[in-house]
């Protein structure tokens, strides 16, 4: 719990430190949805999944570095190989990170990302169900993708790593995930 608050007074402390003085600064709302593919531990029995993220991100200078907080809620269900077809592992999640656009002065490009926060894992058993369990953790991950103009929305995909350091027997999860979403700016 103590590392939970550390995390989060670090971020908080850093996006109020960088935040632009002038009120024009945008703020940008984002959701998107996409595929999850499990790896390492994780991936020993877990099958691919999908995940729901969305937040708002904050420029804090001209030469393309934002802010951003996101939520995540996913699932991924058993592959079959270890456990019974209708187990799954329901991943929640809330980050901040730091965004960083290759081509800032342009409407289209690239931009890179990395986040740390809390990763809640809740784990069901379809035969068994006295054995579910949730557990939460600090995470990490981050990722590369590409923004483009639509209209007055940016729409966005982009690959991630997403990694949870969880102790319980079925070890930490780490997952690559590929999603797609829409951006759009709000004040300024």
């Amino acid at each position: 719990m103590r590392k939970c608050v550390q995390v989060g007074v670090t971020v908080l402390g850093a996006f109020a430190l960088f935040l632009p003085s002038q009120g024009s600064a945008q703020i940008g709302l984002f959701l998107g949805a996409g595929g999850t593919f499990p790896t390492g531990d994780y991936g020993e029995y877990a099958g691919m999944g999908w995940m729901l993220e969305g937040g708002a991100s904050h420029p804090i200078n001209d030469a393309g570095l934002s802010v951003f907080g996101e939520g995540l809620f996913g699932s991924n269900g058993d592959d079959g190989d270890l456990g019974i077809d209708g187990d799954k592992t329901n991943l929640l999640g809330a980050f901040g990170g730091v965004e960083f656009n290759l081509s800032p002065k342009t409407d289209a490009g690239l931009f890179i990302f990395a986040e740390v926060g809390m990763l809640k894992r809740t784990v069901t058993f379809e035969q068994n169900p006295q054995d579910d369990y949730s557990e939460s953790a600090l995470s990490f991950g981050g990722g590369a993708g590409y923004n483009f103009p639509i209209g007055g929305l940016n729409g966005w995909v982009l690959g991630r790593y997403l990694h949870g350091q969880f102790d319980s027997q079925d070890g930490k999860i780490a997952l690559f995930g590929v999603s797609v979403g829409v951006s759009y700016p709000i004040g300024g």
